[in-house]
């Protein structure tokens, strides 16, 4: 992990958002020069645009272009995984949609819970999630 950040992005679709991460994330790298990057994405639909190069959104097509000029000066691999292995991201998109927007850039540094999600994920072991029952 090279940084890590919480946004508020308001309100908006799921791939909005997704897209909006993925571009604040990508500025950010290029901020701090790093140009040799893994996106691991939960959307498939996002995946899928970044490996044809072709958005279908056209509200989306501002981010869209600015994440594609920003990707062509990078080395990335683009990879699609389950929500599972993405539990980290989960957790950030949640702590920005309650309203944090804060950046730490050490490992030291960022919030407990995300270190043991950190752990556990370069460990290799299994996650659960833990889900309330509806009446």
């Amino acid at each position: 992990m090279k940084f890590a950040f919480a946004a508020r992005l308001g309100r908006g679709t799921n791939t909005n958002a997704e897209l909006r991460a993925l571009l604040l994330g990508l500025r950010r790298c290029r901020e701090l020069g790093v140009d040799n990057i893994i996106l691991e994405l939960d959307s498939l639909l996002v995946v899928n645009w970044l490996k044809d190069g072709k958005c279908s959104l056209w509200y989306l097509e501002d981010f869209w272009d600015e994440i594609i000029g920003i990707l062509s000066n990078l080395n990335c691999r683009v990879q699609h995984v389950f929500r599972e292995g993405n539990t980290g991201a989960d957790f950030l998109a949640r702590m920005g949609s309650s309203g944090c927007n804060e950046e730490w850039l050490s490992h030291e540094n960022i919030p407990m819970l995300l270190k043991g999600i950190l752990r556990t994920d370069h460990s290799n072991l299994p996650y659960l999630h833990k889900y309330k029952k509806s009446d």
